[in-house]
């Protein structure tokens, strides 16, 4: 299995305190790598702006009023929208290499691997072998913004690549879309116009719930 190391968007979840947090790191390293990240889609100082201005918000919230509720959101709706960009425009100049992307501030959908281990898309992936035939066990380190964790066992041919909350399984020229979502309706976008098939899949509280229903739709091209 081939996984093309993407920026991980994960940041847009946090908490508006680990927001400001994050912000002030990917500030740090833009600045500190200006050079290899020229054209920001916005510019150091105005990220600095709107971390700042989060920050307040998130102060000012703390005094329950309706009006610092707003703000607040609208204060998280601009930092997310700056640094979504700005992320994904790292994610290009960098093209695949880890390294640049965490010298652009931001982390990445692969950390650390070896030979013959599956690559990740969280933190510390570890894999524990048996003497069961068939049988392995996949553990990665837990994170609190996280509601779901997705793993994936394919063949190393199979390309794995993520854009935003979408999985994008990819054998030959034909690829399938997986969205995990806590609700029970979710968008595709983009999607060529073929005919797919359809399915849906619910966990409950004490198992794996069935297949949903299946069926079949052509996306207008």
């Amino acid at each position: 299995m081939q996984l093309i190391i993407q920026v991980l968007f994960t940041f847009l979840k946090f908490l508006p305190d680990k927001k400001v947090t994050f912000g002030k790191s990917v500030i740090a390293a833009l600045t500190l790598n200006a050079t290899k990240f020229a054209n920001l889609p916005f510019t150091v100082i105005a990220l600095q702006a709107l971390n700042d201005a989060l920050g307040v918000a998130q102060t000012n919230v703390l005094s329950g009023s309706n009006a610092s509720m707003t703000a607040l959101n609208a204060a998280k709706k601009a930092w997310n929208n700056a640094f979504k960009l700005t992320g994904k425009y790292v994610n290009f100049i960098a093209n695949g290499d880890a390294a640049l992307i965490l010298e652009g501030g931001f982390n990445h959908t692969k950390l650390e691997s070896s030979p013959h281990v599956l690559p990740l898309i969280m933190e510390r992936l570890t894999l524990l072998a048996s003497m069961v035939k068939g049988f392995f066990k996949a553990t990665v380190k837990t994170d609190s913004n996280v509601d779901m964790y997705v793993f994936i066992a394919a063949p190393e041919t199979v390309v794995i690549t993520q854009a935003d909350d979408t999985l994008i399984i990819t054998v030959g020229s034909i690829s399938t879309y997986v969205k995990i979502n806590s609700t029970h309706t979710v968008n595709f976008y983009n999607l060529s116009n073929v005919k797919y098939n359809v399915s849906s899949f619910g966990v409950n509280n004490i198992g794996n719930g069935p297949i949903g229903p299946s069926t079949d739709i052509t996306p207008r091209g």
